[in-house]
């Protein structure tokens, strides 16, 4: 679904949530989401997104691509981005199922993708003292993410159009687990957050 056309000279981010792509109906899906770069003067807004069950990582590759082909170039080797690199990539890597999707696209030769940085180091954070590509989901990771995702949403910064999405927010919740107060963010039973 595209939400809003590519404009020349904005910057994009593509964010990849790899899958199965079984086809099952109740399994994750591949989702990748993007979104147009407001600098801190303009929200964020989602301005497209591919979803489906049926997309496997290697395939999802593929797609990124295209999608960064369209949001990032003329169509003729131009690059109409504000990117010189064309797309910034943000693949998500807990299960390993990210690794495929993240090699094929530098292969490919889209090379910026995310650089985790650990936040909570003894002293400041150095932008180039990550080594890992791409975003690996942990505890600590997950809920820096999230708390960030709902103030953006809430209060205007992230402008987000993916239906799918917008439905999964419903079912979006905060909840106690384990005996000590620990909070975490997390879709209701039976329910996903993939989008």
């Amino acid at each position: 679904l595209i939400f809003e056309e590519p404009q020349h000279g904005a910057e994009y981010a593509v964010a990849i949530d790899t899958a199965g792509g079984l086809n099952k109906p109740n399994e994750d899906r591949c989702c990748i989401s993007v979104s147009k770069h407001g600098h801190g003067t303009e929200p964020d807004i989602q301005v497209a997104v591919f979803s489906s069950i049926r997309v496997n990582s290697a395939q999802a590759s593929r797609i990124g691509a295209a999608i960064a082909v369209l949001y990032g170039t003329d169509g003729k080797g131009g690059i109409t981005s504000a990117n010189p690199l064309v797309v910034k990539f943000i693949i998500e890597q807990i299960r390993k199922r990210g690794d495929e999707c993240q090699s094929q696209l530098k292969i490919m030769g889209f090379l910026d993708h995310h650089i985790m940085l650990r936040i909570d180091k003894k002293g400041n954070v150095m932008q180039d003292s990550g080594h890992q590509e791409g975003w690996y989901t942990r505890d600590y990771s997950r809920s820096y993410l999230l708390e960030r995702f709902v103030d953006a949403v809430n209060t205007g910064w992230l402008v987000m159009n993916d239906p799918i999405g917008i439905r999964q927010l419903a079912t979006f919740v905060r909840k106690m687990v384990g005996g000590e107060g620990k909070w975490e963010m997390i879709q209701m039973a039976g329910q996903h957050d993939d989008a």
